[in-house]
C-alpha cells in the first residue's frame, strides 16, 4: 500500500479532531436532538466540507457511541475511516453513498442515488447520501433532489456540499434543516495541527515559520498541509522561515512591519532595510507583491474589519504602528503601493530602487496626501475661474447683437450651471410650448431653435 499524503493521513476522522469549535458544538447539539436529515455544507475549497460530511456519516451510523460520539473502533467506524475518510471519494462503504457531482456521470448517478434512498436498509439504522459539488447538478436534477428532501425517509440523511451556494436552487437550500458555513481555520488552531504533524513526521520547524506558511496558504487547512509536505520533502524535512521563503516567495509580516518603521525613520534606515532583504534572499518582486496584501490587512485591522481572522498579538502590533495614518493618508498610501506593483510587474530589474522610492514616499505621506488634496481644490477653482472668463468674453463679443447675446447668455447659463432658464433677456420664449409653461419646465435652446429664430 502506497504511503498516504499528509492531507489524507492527517485528515480529521472525528469531531474532536475537526478544526472549529463553533461547528463542532453546533453539530453535537443537533446530533443530541436527533435532528439531522438534510444538511448543507458550504464554503471555499479545501476548508473541510467533505471531511465534515464523512465525519457526520460516521457519527450517524455508529451504534457504539461513547458520551454521544462515535466510538471510532467498531466495524462501521473502522470501515468509514479506512475506505472513506482516509481514502478518495467514491469508495464503497455500507450505508454511505458519496457522489462527486462534478466528475460523476451527472444525472444518471443522481437518479440512481435518489432511487436507492427509497429502499430501507436491512442491517443499518441510517443511509447517508453525500452530494459533493452539488452546484454542478442541472436544474432538473436539483428539482428532483428537492422533492426527495421535502419527504425524506426517516432512515435517510442527505448532505449537500458546495463551494457556490448561490448556484443552488433557493427552494433546495430552504429544505436543508441544518446549514453550516465551513470557514477558514483560525491561525492558532491550524498552527497546533501543523505542529502535531511536524512532530509525528520528524520535521524541523518553528511557530514563526508555520505562521508564515499558514498566511501563504490563506488559512486554508488542506492547502497548508499540502505546502507543509512539499517543503518538508524538498528541503530535507526542514520547514523554516528560510525554506518557506525559498519555496513560496512568501515574506513574514514582521518584515513588512520593519519596512514601515524604516520608511518613517528616514533614508538611512530605508537603505539598511533594502540591503537586509538581499541578505534574507527575498526577491524585490515577491516583497512588493506581499506588501499589497499586508497593507490591506493593516487597513482592515485599523477599521476593525474581520478581526476574528487575526491573532490578538498581531492586531495590537498593527494598531500600534498603523495608527498614524488617517483616511487621506491611506488613499495616498494605496496609490503609492499600486504604482510600485505596476513598476515591478513591468520591470523587476530595478527592484531595490522601487523599494527605496516606495519607502521614501510612504515616509512623506503626510506631505503627499496634503499636496494631492490642495492640488484637487486648486484644479476645481481654476476650472471655475476659466468658465467664468469664457462666459464674460462671449458676452463682450456679442454685446452689439442683443438677441444673439441674450440667446447665448441663456444657453451658456443652462450648459454651465444647469439652471432652469425659460426666457432670454429679450422676452422671446425659445423652444417652450404651452404645455411646458403649465408644467413650469423648460429646456435648453437647440440648434433648431436658433435656425428658426434667425430664419436660416
Amino acid at each position: 500500500m502506497a504511503e498516504l499524503s499528509f492531507d489524507r493521513k492527517y485528515r480529521p476522522s472525528s469531531l474532536d479532531d475537526y478544526l472549529g469549535d463553533e461547528i463542532k458544538n453546533l453539530v453535537m447539539n443537533r446530533l443530541k436532538n436527533g435532528d439531522i436529515s438534510t444538511v448543507l455544507l458550504y464554503g471555499e475549497r479545501g476548508c473541510g466540507k467533505t471531511t465534515l460530511a464523512r465525519i457526520l456519516a460516521r457519527e450517524l451510523l455508529c451504534n457504539n457511541k461513547i458520551d454521544g460520539k462515535s466510538c471510532g473502533h467498531c466495524e462501521i467506524c473502522t470501515e468509514i475511516n479506512e475506505k472513506l475518510i482516509y481514502s478518495e471519494a467514491g469508495v464503497a462503504v455500507d450505508g454511505v453513498v458519496e457522489l462527486d457531482v462534478g466528475s460523476d456521470s451527472g444525472k444518471s448517478a443522481i437518479d440512481e442515488a435518489l432511487d436507492d434512498i427509497l429502499i430501507e436498509p436491512m442491517f443499518l439504522n441510517k443511509k447517508i447520501y453525500i452530494f459533493d459539488e452539488i452546484q454542478v447538478a442541472s436544474q432538473n436534477a436539483q428539482t428532483r433532489l428537492l422533492k426527495t428532501c421535502e419527504e425524506i425517509p426517516k432512515y435517510a440523511c442527505i448532505i449537500l456540499c458546495t463551494t457556490h451556494p448561490d448556484k443552488i436552487l433557493p427552494t433546495l437550500k430552504d429544505r436543508c434543516r441544518l446549514k453550516i458555513h465551513v470557514k477558514k481555520a483560525k491561525e492558532e488552531d491550524l498552527v497546533n495541527r501543523l505542529l502535531y504533524i511536524c512532530k509525528q513526521e520528524g520535521i524541523k520547524t518553528s511557530v514563526e515559520a508555520l505562521k508564515l506558511l499558514i498566511k501563504h496558504a490563506e488559512r486554508n487547512p488542506r492547502k497548508a498541509i499540502i505546502s507543509l509536505e512539499e517543503i518538508a520533502r524538498g528541503y530535507n524535512f526542514e520547514v523554516t522561515l528560510e525554506t518557506i521563503r525559498k519555496a513560496t516567495g512568501a515574506v513574514a509580516s514582521e518584515i513588512y512591519m520593519e519596512f514601515y518603521r524604516a520608511a518613517n525613520k528616514g533614508l538611512e534606515e530605508i537603505l539598511h532595510f533594502t540591503r537586509s532583504l538581499k541578505e534574507r534572499d527575498i526577491a524585490p518582486k515577491d516583497f512588493i507583491k506581499g506588501l499589497t496584501s499586508f497593507t490591506l490587512d493593516c487597513i482592515n485591522v485599523k477599521f476593525g474589519i474581520g478581526l476574528g481572522d487575526y491573532p490578538l498579538e498581531y492586531i495590537n502590533q498593527i494598531k500600534e504602528f498603523f495608527s498614524i495614518y488617517n483616511t487621506e493618508d491611506i488613499d495616498t498610501l494605496l496609490q503609492i503601493i499600486e504604482y510600485a506593483v505596476k513598476m515591478t510587474s513591468n520591470d523587476d530589474s530595478s527592484g531595490d530602487l522601487i523599494i527605496n522610492t516606495t519607502a521614501m514616499r510612504i515616509g512623506k505621506i503626510k506631505l503627499l496626501s496634503a499636496g494631492l488634496q490642495n492640488e484637487l481644490e486648486a484644479a476645481v477653482k481654476e476650472t471655475q475661474a476659466g468658465n467664468k472668463k469664457s462666459i464674460q468674453k462671449l458676452r463682450e463679443e456679442e454685446r452689439n447683437t442683443p438677441i444673439v447675446a441674450a440667446a447665448l447668455d441663456s444657453s451658456l447659463m443652462v450648459a454651465t450651471f444647469g439652471a432652469n432658464v425659460k426666457e432670454v433677456k429679450t422676452g422671446i420664449k425659445l423652444g417652450v410650448t404651452e404645455e411646458d409653461e403649465v408644467d413650469g419646465d423648460s429646456r435648453m435652446m437647440t440648434d433648431e431653435d436658433l435656425l428658426e429664430m434667425f430664419g436660416q
